[in-house]
């Protein structure tokens, strides 16, 4: 049995894997032999391709969705309406102006720079985990108190949250749900839907404030896509609550051949 062999998860090594993940020009892995991070393609080396450790996925399709979260979390006023409107246009070159728009504030440049790094590290420690790999390096694990994605599971609901469901959002007609449910099993969100022939309509969604920069509503989304997927599903319709603007971008890229409408409203509670 082969053992995966990968160096102590210190902050220049994270660094070095966040920079082969999002390089989309050439797949980038992990090579033992001369433990380094470079390119697959690269003809000078004398690293085994076999022995290639492959970095954890990222594409465009994840940068754009970490800048949507930082926008939507952005505590300037003008700087998240400017950083929205780039987002939103769905022009080419969406990266380079987002980037344009963030080089006119220093303050809020420097605030990306380490958003960035968190949440692409957080990335980083989840494929650790994935390998087998301990993750105990004091200055880069998060706090105990910090929640981690990992910790979080997304199941199907068969109406064992029935209740709490309808406490935050109130009364919803027939209905199916995917919850993610916490280390004690407690509810950490959950996303509401009906089928209806080729119709699928979002009903309603939620996801605990304290937890809403981790990563819990993209878990959830993930078995939702799949959902999607597998059924004969042309038309969407979901809602946009404040503080999920997101979402509609999420649908927006899915599948050319679906058809989608959004509205706005509130959450009742």
């Amino acid at each position: 049995m082969n053992t995966v062999k990968l160096p102590p998860l210190t902050s220049d090594f994270i660094q070095d894997v966040i920079y082969g993940m999002e390089n989309q020009s050439s797949d980038y892995a992990y090579f033992p032999e001369s433990q380094t991070v470079h390119s697959c393609d690269d003809s000078d080396s004398d690293d085994d391709s076999e022995t290639a450790i492959r970095l954890p996925d990222w594409s465009s399709r994840d940068g754009f969705a970490m800048m949507m979260r930082f926008a939507e979390h952005c505590t300037s006023g003008q700087m998240k309406i400017k950083l929205q409107y780039v987002l939103n246009s769905h022009k080419r070159g969406v990266f380079r102006s987002f980037r344009e728009v963030l080089e006119t504030d220093p303050e809020v440049l420097s605030k990306w720079y380490d958003f960035k790094l968190t949440e692409m590290s957080r990335t980083v420690r989840q494929w650790y985990r994935k390998l087998g790999m301990p993750v105990s390096d004091e200055n880069d694990e998060p706090k105990d108190s910090e929640p981690v994605l990992e910790d979080f599971s997304v199941e199907k609901d068969f109406g064992d949250f029935d209740n709490q469901i309808e406490s935050i959002c109130g009364e919803l007609p027939s209905h199916q749900a995917f919850v993610c449910l916490g280390p004690d099993e407690e509810l950490a969100g959950f996303i509401c839907y009906n089928c209806a022939g080729n119709k699928l309509s979002v009903l309603s969604y939620f996801v605990k404030e304290e937890l809403r920069r981790i990563g819990i509503f993209d878990l959830m989304y993930e078995k939702l896509e799949d959902e999607i997927r597998k059924s004969h599903t042309e038309v969407i319709r979901l809602p946009v609550y404040a503080g999920f603007e997101f979402v509609s971008n999420k649908i927006a890229g899915l599948d050319s051949r679906l058809e989608y409408s959004v509205y706005s409203c509130t959450l009742e509670k």
